[in-house]
């Protein structure tokens, strides 16, 4: 524990090498693991539910005994890399709730199911509705609903707890318009809401969007909170439904102690269309400009082919007119520290 230098039992620990190979491993009543493994390079992460996770990115590990400490600090925070015990149940005759790196699948040249996580979490895994890859209607939710359900929460000490996460929604074709959903639930145990409702109307599709909201303003924080995100494909529709939950997290937004639980700072950025053909929207959030704040695109190279000032804390910028076909990286810049980072695609 990061605060009380107590050891954490029962934390998850999932290592990976630059060549795939995976290593699970659970901390004993001392807070020990111990995982036999090759000498490679790893990227390894730790956590464990209500505490916020901590990992180390190309961890050169060579022959022999090594020890590999990890302080994590309370909190609720999930980027999906560990499994930390989300519940899954379906009915959907397929596109079930899948925790996994993702598999992009295309309609056109728009992905239907996202090829990439969030950028700025651990690893590189969220959860998915259908993971099959294929084209854009293979393994998407057909005929039902899959959900998955977060661990208990104890938001008792939280004088304002925000819900805070991104998701991924597309919604498309069929005998008739889409009005399949994303519907966010909140329970205390006995009571549950609808807290948000997410469908092709009030957000945009194929993409990673934020969505944050106050569990005050549906009902009061219990020891048993929890989180549910419903997806449903209408019957016989025939609708495309892919959808996806990434960077789950809850803050004290009043709170000064160890309950507000911050991956970096709170800065967000979306870029809408992507892939596009001509330009793209970066909508960009910020906690504070430095006085040299800007968006900075660069190749595949690392070369810089772009770049524009941004002197507010909010708002969105056209991008991309005079960039050729191909891959690239968009960056929230703030001084020195680059705050976001998305992968986009320009095309014919």
């Amino acid at each position: 524990d990061s605060v009380t230098n107590l050891p954490v039992a029962a934390a998850k620990i999932f290592m990976r090498s630059a060549e795939g190979d995976i290593y699970n491993a659970t901390t004993d009543v001392n807070g020990n693991y111990t995982v036999n493994c090759f000498a490679k390079t790893y990227d390894i992460f730790c956590g464990k539910w209500s505490y916020k996770e901590n990992g180390i990115n190309g961890y050169v590990l060579n022959p022999g005994p090594a020890t590999i400490n990890f302080k994590i600090q309370k909190g609720y925070y999930d980027d999906f890399i560990l499994d930390l015990g989300w519940t899954i149940t379906s009915n959907a005759e397929t596109g079930k709730f899948v925790r996994a790196e993702p598999i992009g699948t295309l309609n056109g040249n728009n992905y239907v199911n996202p090829e990439f996580d969030i950028a700025g979490d651990w690893g590189d895994y969220s959860f998915m509705t259908g993971n099959g890859g294929g084209s854009g209607f293979t393994d998407d939710v057909d005929d039902g609903t899959t959900t998955i359900k977060s661990p208990k929460m104890d938001l008792l000490s939280y004088a304002d707890a925000v819900v805070k996460f991104y998701a991924w929604f597309d919604n498309y074709g069929g005998q008739a318009t889409p009005k399949d959903s994303i519907v966010v639930y909140l329970s205390d145990g006995v009571t549950k809401k609808t807290a948000l409702y997410i469908d092709m109307n009030n957000f945009p599709l194929s993409q990673w969007n934020y969505h944050e909201f106050h569990v005050n303003d549906y009902m009061s924080p219990t020891a048993n909170m929890q989180v549910t995100f419903s997806v449903t494909d209408l019957s016989n529709s025939g609708n495309v439904l892919e959808a996806a939950i990434d960077y789950f997290k809850v803050i004290d937004a009043l709170g000064t102690g160890t309950n507000e639980l911050v991956l970096g700072n709170e800065n967000h950025s979306s870029v809408f269309p992507n892939p596009f053909s001509y330009n793209t929207i970066v909508s960009y959030r910020i906690a504070e400009t430095s006085g040299n704040s800007r968006i900075v695109v660069k190749d595949v190279l690392g070369n810089e082919v772009m770049m524009k000032n941004i002197y507010s804390s909010s708002g969105s910028v056209s991008i991309g007119e005079n960039l050729a076909e191909g891959i690239y990286f968009v960056s929230i810049v703030n001084g020195n520290e680059v705050l976001a980072m998305q992968k986009i695609v320009k095309v014919k």
